[in-house]
C-alpha cells in the first residue's frame, strides 16, 4: 500500500469523507502490511514499532480511539494518516488518497483473486450499507463478551454495521467485511439474527506462517479460537466461510497450502463442507512420524493457530490436555492433508460453543 501520486489527488474530500478515512483502523492498516500485534492490553495492542527495529514492543493502538502512541519516539496520540505518513514518507494529502482506496478491511490474498472477480459479479441483496464504526457500543461489546471473546480481539475483527433492510428499516448489528466488501452481521435482539449486508463472501485473514491455513465456519468460532489459544492473531492464514455455501470460494486458495485445518460445525452441513474438503485436497500430509508427549503427530506440522505448544497433540475427547487419549490430527497415517480440528470441541455444536461452555 504506497501512497499515491501528488498529481493524481483531483477531487478535495468533504468533511463526511474525512472523517469516514480517519476511522479507517489502524490495526487494519498495520494487518495489510504484515504488522501482528504481540499482545494486547484491554482495548489497547500493543506491537513491535512498524517504524523502527526494537526488540521490546512498545508500539500501542488505542483502538477504542483509534490512536496511537510510540513510545520509542516523541510520537503521542497519532491517527492513521500520520501512520500512513511515517510508513510511507509521503504528504498529508497522498497519504488521505491512499487511505481512502482502502474499500475492505481485510486484504484478499492473491490466490484467491479469480475466485473473488467471479463472486463479485454476485448480484447483490437487499440491505443497504449505511456506515461502519469502530465497536464501542455497549449492547454489542456486551454481546461479544457473551460469547466469550474479548475486548481486544473484539474490536480488532468486528464492526459495528449500520444498514437499511429492503423494508426501509434502519438496524445495526455486530459485523465483520468479507473480502468483497461485503459484511456478515449479527444482531442482539429481533427475530432474524443474521444478516448479509452485500453479498455473500468468505473472509481471508493474513498469518506469517503460510505452510498451513485454518478454514472456520463463522466468525465467532474463529474468535473463540484466538482466545482459547491466547493469540491477539492467527499464525497462519484463516479463511472464514460465514457459511458452508461459501467453501467453493475458500477452494482456490487451499492448494497452497501444506496443510488444511478444519474448524467446522459437529452438524450436517459441518460434515458435508468437511467430505468436500477431503474430496478435494487429496495431498497426503507430510509423514506422520515422530512424537510429541508420547503422541504421534506430523513431524514438520505448520497448524499454528491450532495448539498451544504444550499440548501439541494431547487434546483428549473430553477436551483435557492432561492425558493423550486420542491424537489432534485424527488417524495416525490418514492419507489426506485436511486435519479435522473439531476433535477439540468434541460434544459441542461448534468451537465458539465449546468456549462458552468453557468459561462457565
Amino acid at each position: 500500500m504506497a501512497c499515491k501520486k501528488e498529481e493524481t489527488l483531483t477531487m478535495k474530500k468533504t468533511p463526511e469523507e474525512l472523517a469516514r478515512i480517519k476511522a479507517v483502523a489502524i490495526a487494519d492498516v498495520l494487518n495489510r502490511r504484515g504488522h501482528r500485534p504481540h499482545h494486547h492490553e484491554g482495548t489497547t495492542l500493543v506491537y513491535h514499532s512498524p517504524l523502527r527495529d526494537e526488540r521490546t514492543p512498545s508500539f500501542k493502538v488505542d483502538t477504542r480511539q483509534n490512536r496511537y502512541t510510540d513510545f520509542g519516539t516523541a510520537d503521542r496520540q497519532r491517527d492513521v494518516i500520520d501512520l500512513v505518513m511515517q510508513l510511507d514518507g509521503c504528504t498529508w494529502a497522498q497519504a488521505v488518497e491512499t487511505l481512502a482506496g482502502l474499500s475492505g478491511t481485510f486484504t484478499p490474498t492473491p490466490e484467491l483473486s479469480s475466485s473473488l472477480q467471479a463472486n463479485s459479479q454476485q448480484k447483490q441483496p437487499g440491505c443497504q450499507l449505511l456506515s461502519v464504526k469502530l465497536l464501542n457500543q455497549s449492547s454489542l461489546t456486551r454481546y461479544a463478551e457473551g460469547r466469550g471473546i474479548g475486548p481486544g480481539n473484539a474490536r480488532t475483527y468486528l464492526r459495528e454495521v449500520y444498514f437499511r433492510t429492503p423494508n426501509g428499516k434502519n438496524l445495526y448489528g455486530i459485523g465483520m467485511e468479507t473480502d468483497l466488501g461485503s459484511h456478515a452481521v449479527r444482531m442482539t435482539i429481533g427475530d432474524r439474527l443474521k444478516w448479509w449486508v452485500g453479498a455473500s463472501a468468505i473472509t481471508t485473514i493474513a498469518g506469517a506462517d503460510n505452510r498451513a491455513v485454518s478454514v472456520f465456519e463463522g466468525m465467532f468460532d474463529f474468535l473463540a479460537a484466538l482466545e482459547y489459544y491466547g493469540l491477539p492473531a492467527p499464525r497462519c492464514p484463516a479463511i472464514i466461510l460465514h457459511s458452508t455455501a461459501n467453501l467453493r470460494q475458500a477452494l482456490p486458495a487451499l492448494s497452497g497450502f501444506d496443510q488444511v485445518n478444519a474448524y467446522l460445525d459437529h452438524d450436517n452441513a459441518g460434515r458435508t463442507a468437511l467430505s468436500a474438503l477431503q474430496t478435494v485436497c487429496k495431498r497426503p500430509v507430510n509423514a506422520l512420524s515422530g512424537t510429541v508427549n508420547g503422541c504421534k503427530q506430523p513431524v514438520n506440522d505448520p497448524s499454528a493457530i491450532c495448539k498451544r505448544p504444550v499440548n501439541d497433540c494431547a487434546e483428549s475427547v473430553n477436551g483435557s490436555p492432561d492425558t493423550c487419549k486420542r491424537p489432534i490430527n485424527g488417524t495416525v497415517g490418514q492419507p489426506n492433508r485436511v486435519v479435522d480440528r473439531s476433535i477439540i470441541y468434541e460434544g459441542h455444536k461448534d468451537f465458539n460453543e465449546f468456549w462458552i461452555a468453557k468459561q462457565q
